[in-house]
């Protein structure tokens, strides 16, 4: 299931493009992708509980031209994702067959 950002959301996400030099729509991709492939379900249900979640890196690193950076964390707040009660049901149900 895809998830479907909030129009703030997305303009932040172009600003992270144009500041770390990434090509148009990566920082949304990447964000996609670490909640697409959240390891653990007890992530999931933080960020449905307290409505925001900080995912730790220790080797995420990034090259915007003469600088490189090292970013270490991703915060999102489930007010960004416009469908978050189906992507979060999804989710559960994802967990549950893998367990099954």
């Amino acid at each position: 299931m895809k998830i479907e950002w909030s129009e703030d959301f997305k303009k932040w996400c172009a600003k992270a493009d144009k500041s770390y030099g990434w090509k148009e729509g990566e920082a949304l991709e990447r964000a996609s992708n670490i909640l697409d492939h959240a390891y653990f379900e007890e992530d999931l249900d933080e960020l449905d509980q307290t409505g925001s979640i900080s995912f730790e890196f220790s080797d995420w690193l990034i090259d915007a031209g003469p600088f490189t950076g090292h970013i270490d964390r991703f915060d999102v707040d489930k007010d960004s994702i416009l469908n978050w009660k189906e992507y979060y049901a999804y989710r559960k149900t994802i967990f549950k067959l893998e367990g099954a």
